[in-house]
């Protein structure tokens, strides 16, 4: 499981910083939702999706507490003072809130066995939008903002977590229609295809071919600097980051297919999946899943 998850400590929050130096949120009372209704989340997009948009602040997420499930489009909008993203999880079936609170309280490792990864729009700095397309099924999930602490491990800055429902349509959907994506990058066990990318917005289908969970984070490389500082940060990530935030898409299963839209300028990137692997307890970026990639 990964590492992020084994600091959560928070059981009534579900997830907590496990950062050093963090400060940690208090334990409020999480009761289970009650039954919800899919409701509109916002205007009609183009591609004729249900909407799914979600407002990061710095200390919460302003977000629909139910959505339908199906193929949905998901936007993150980043408008406080930090970097944020929104991973998904889902609690698995038969398992209800009030057991995976208690359940962290007792023991977070076993916790983490309630939850699946499910994705998620990724890290975007502030005033920055994630746009991505993925398919959601019927459940109870939890949102939450992962990010990279000084240890190594993954932390939720305090506040940054929401419930929220994936309900059925009130009527039988037509067929999804298919994912979009200009071009398509494969996630693999452990490794990146990544195509030759231009510069300006582009959708991408993302295609984990994987035994194990990916993610794909898009970091702009800062001048001076190339992907051993970034692998080197990702070991020890102490001090100013050699890279800066530009959006992608949090760990989601092997065998799925998702996609997102990437707003590029022309520069050196890199590509990381912070995942760690269950056997090693490395992260992906340490086993070969960190790439570098020019946008023309």
């Amino acid at each position: 499981m990964r590492g992020a998850l084994l600091g959560f400590a928070a059981a009534g929050a579900l997830l907590a910083s496990a950062c050093t130096g963090q400060s940690r949120p208090s334990v409020p009372t999480l009761a289970p939702l009650p039954t919800l209704v899919a409701q509109p989340t916002s205007a009609p997009r183009e591609d004729g999706l249900p909407s799914f948009d979600i407002w990061a602040h710095d200390d919460s997420y302003t977000a629909p507490d139910s959505v339908p499930a199906g193929r949905i489009g998901v936007t993150l909008h980043v408008d406080g003072h930090e970097q944020r993203n929104a991973q998904f999880f889902k609690v698995k079936d038969k398992v209800s809130l009030a057991q995976v609170a208690a359940a962290f309280q007792q023991n977070p490792r076993s916790a983490t066995e309630l939850l699946d990864f499910v994705g998620g729009p990724g890290t975007v700095p502030p005033g920055g939008i994630q746009d991505e397309v993925q398919d959601l099924t019927e459940g109870q999930y939890v949102m939450a903002t992962l990010l990279l602490g000084q240890d190594g491990q993954q932390y939720v800055p305090t506040g940054m977590i929401k419930t929220f429902r994936v309900v059925g349509p009130a009527q039988t959907p037509a067929a999804a229609p298919p994912l979009p994506g200009d071009q398509r990058i494969v996630l693999s066990d452990f490794a990146f295809g990544i195509p030759q990318l231009q510069a300006g917005q582009q959708t991408l289908e993302l295609q984990n071919v994987g035994s194990q969970p990916h993610e794909i984070l898009v970091k702009r490389l800062e001048p001076g600097h190339d992907l051993k500082d970034a692998l080197n940060f990702v070991i020890a990530p102490v001090g100013t980051p050699p890279y800066s935030d530009a959006g992608g898409f949090l760990v989601f299963p092997g065998g799925e297919t998702t996609s997102l839209t990437l707003d590029l300028s022309p520069g050196p990137y890199v590509a990381i999946c912070y995942f760690r692997d269950p056997a090693s307890g490395k992260t992906h970026a340490e086993l070969g899943m960190i790439r570098d990639f020019d946008v023309e």
